[in-house]
């Protein structure tokens, strides 16, 4: 049989009919306007009759009311909830979650630790936490930081407990104390360690670029194919070759750009992609 004698299709008319939107293509095409119904003459569209069926609209608000209302929610929570700064490390096996991955880990390890975070309003809301840069996949690190909004009755030695019994293995809390407001100061300086996967990191080359004045290199943005040469000489501010063949970096960040040790073992060592992501690179400290 056909589709349309097995559906009621009678029962599914909208109602509007084709010569009132045939009318209004013409007045849309010589920029007429079309009246509000509610206040002026019928147009005849054969939606409603304005006995059983007629037109109602939201009551809307004006945005300045909107953002006074989330203003005052936001007040009321800073008066229950205070901010804490939780210093954790990502070690091992952890280097490979991704940013969002690690941020939904915290999320579950805070929810079945019972730690009562604030959260974020609005339909979808979201609990109140934020963190540093995001740390490239497979780098790790002994201090990132984030951010909390918690109860104040909670204090700072549960919150340190509580995470690190839920959270997944190379992922720990190291610290936690009391700050002021959401956002974090932005270090000035990274201190890394590198270590080599075969040969040894080349002294000579950290000679050459110890007594060079410049040291220009490429460095290919990721939202943008094309490229930017920056001086490494101004971001590279310490470099130095262990004994155990590790690489000591301090890297500093200028106008709050970040560039990453893999940028220096490519303009100084000349390493490709692969030969790059063979190295064990650990982030000790920011500044």
């Amino acid at each position: 049989r056909r589709l349309d004698e097995l559906l009621p299709w009678d029962h599914m008319d909208a109602g509007v009919r084709k010569a009132f939107l045939k009318e209004q293509w013409q007045a849309a095409t010589t920029l007429e306007k079309t009246e509000d119904c509610r206040y002026g003459a019928c147009h005849n569209c054969g939606v409603c009759d304005f006995k059983e069926v007629r037109p109602v609209v939201f009551q809307t608000c004006a945005a300045e009311d909107i953002q006074a209302e989330s203003d005052h929610k936001e007040g009321e929570q800073e008066e229950i909830y205070s901010w804490r700064e939780v210093i954790y490390s990502k070690m091992g096996q952890a280097r490979f979650f991704g940013h969002l991955e690690q941020a939904r880990l915290f999320a579950r390890a805070l929810k079945r630790a019972h730690i009562d975070l604030a959260y974020s309003h609005g339909f979808h809301p979201m609990p109140r936490i934020s963190f540093d840069s995001p740390l490239p996949l497979g780098m790790e690190s002994e201090s990132e930081r984030m951010r909390l909004l918690v109860l104040k009755s909670i204090c700072c030695e549960e919150i340190h407990q509580r995470m690190n019994e839920q959270l997944p293995q190379g992922l720990r809390v190291e610290s936690c104390a009391p700050v002021e407001g959401r956002k974090m100061k932005v270090p000035g300086k990274d201190r890394y360690r590198i270590r080599p996967a075969e040969e040894a990191f080349d002294t000579e080359a950290v000679g050459k670029f110890t007594e060079a004045a410049q040291w220009p290199h490429l460095v290919e943005k990721r939202k943008n194919p094309k490229e930017q040469q920056v001086d490494l000489k101004r971001i590279v501010e310490t470099i130095a070759v262990g004994r155990d063949g590790t690489l000591d970096l301090v890297l500093r960040r200028l106008n709050s750009r970040i560039i990453r040790p893999s940028e220096v073992l490519a303009g100084i060592f000349g390493m490709n992609s692969q030969q790059v992501r063979k190295c064990r690179v650990c982030k000790l400290a920011s500044r």
